[in-house]
C-alpha cells in the first residue's frame, strides 16, 4: 500500500532515519509557513508512514513527538490509528499529550472516540486537559457527551478546560 501525504498524493518511498530526523528538524523550522510547504518538504524526503510508526517506539520521547509531527500530515486513514495507539499506550505523559492534539487537529470523527476515553481514563492530568481542550476544538456531538462527562473531573484544572470546552463548543462560531 502507497502511503500519501495529506492534499499531495505523493508516493513516499522508504528514507533513513536520518532523513526522518532532517525532515523533522527543517519542519519544525518551517512550522510557521504553508502546511502545504511542510508536506511537500515531507514527501520530498520520502520518509515512509512506516518509518514514522517504527519511530513511535524508540525510547527517545522528543523523536517519538517528531514523528507524531510529521505523522500528522499523512491523510487520517493512515495516521488516525498511530495517534490514537499512542494515546493510548505511550508511556510518557507528554507524547500522550502530543498525540491527542494531533488527534484532536485532524478533524476526524473517529476521534472523539479515542479523546473522550483518554479524558475519562488517563491517569495524567496533562493528557486529560489536552483531550478536553482537542475536544472542544473537534466540535462533533460525541465531543460534548465526553466533555459533559468530564466537568466532575476530581482535578479542577481538567473540570475546567471541560467547562471552557464545551462553551467554546455551544458558542456561534463564524468558521470551525
Amino acid at each position: 500500500m502507497t502511503s500519501t501525504v495529506k492534499d499531495l498524493g505523493a508516493d513516499q518511498g522508504q528514507g533513513s532515519l536520518g532523513e526522518l530526523i532532517s525532515v523533522a528538524v527543517e519542519v519544525e523550522s518551517l512550522s510557521l509557513r504553508s502546511g502545504v510547504a511542510i508536506a511537500g518538504k515531507v514527501a520530498r524526503a520520502r520518509v515512509s508512514i512506516a518509518e514514522l510508526s517504527h519511530a513511535l517506539h524508540c525510547h527517545n520521547a522528543l523523536a517519538r513527538i517528531k514523528a507524531l509531527s510529521l505523522i500528522s500530515y499523512f491523510e487520517n486513514s493512515e495516521s488516525l490509528p498511530l495517534f490514537a495507539m499512542v494515546l493510548q499506550d505511550d508511556p510518557s505523559p507528554v507524547v500522550r499529550h502530543e498525540a491527542a492534539y494531533f488527534l484532536g487537529m485532524s478533524g476526524a470523527e473517529d476521534a472523539a472516540e479515542h479523546l473522550g476515553l483518554a479524558l475519562s481514563r488517563d491517569v495524567s492530568n496533562l493528557v486529560r486537559h489536552e483531550a478536553a481542550e482537542a475536544l472542544g476544538e473537534h466540535g462533533s456531538g460525541r465531543a460534548a457527551y465526553w466533555l459533559r462527562r468530564a466537568l466532575n473531573d476530581p482535578v479542577d484544572e481538567v473540570a475546567e478546560t471541560a467547562a471552557v470546552a464545551l462553551e467554546r463548543l455551544q458558542a456561534p462560531r463564524l468558521s470551525r
